[in-house]
């Protein structure tokens, strides 16, 4: 239920606001920072999907042709994907030790590996 607030009515969120928020989310630094397009960018925040995301991404993906869909990124980077492509290789790799732990766990589950290419159909 929502928190009654002390000389008023229950606050409303319009939008789900977790507690413990920082738990929900990890800043990467990028040992190769880079500009791109204009933007400097020295770190990337990874964050944990909620269940609308995973839906959302699981849809998207099911439309894609075949050949497409292993490359698909689920939405927990705070960066474009030309940017995670365009990234140094080991800083992808400290970017995936993170990201391997905020993933869904049926993604984990589904196909042991950690990744969401195995995504299956809702």
């Amino acid at each position: 239920m929502g928190e009654a607030d002390k000389d008023g009515p229950a606050i409303i969120n319009e939008v789900p606001v977790f507690d413990d928020q920082e738990r929900r989310s990890k800043v990467v630094p990028l040992s190769y920072p880079f500009a791109f397009k204009g933007v400097h960018y020295t770190q990337v925040t990874v964050k944990r999907l909620t269940v609308r995301e995973v839906e959302a991404f699981i849809e998207r993906v099911n439309r894609l042709p075949d050949d497409k869909k292993d490359n698909a990124r689920p939405p927990m980077f705070d960066v474009p994907d030309e940017v995670m492509d365009s990234l140094d290789d080991d800083d992808l790799f400290e970017i995936n030790k993170v990201t391997t732990d905020f993933l869904p766990r049926r993604w984990k589950r589904s196909t042991g590996s950690g990744s969401p290419s195995g995504t299956p159909a809702p």
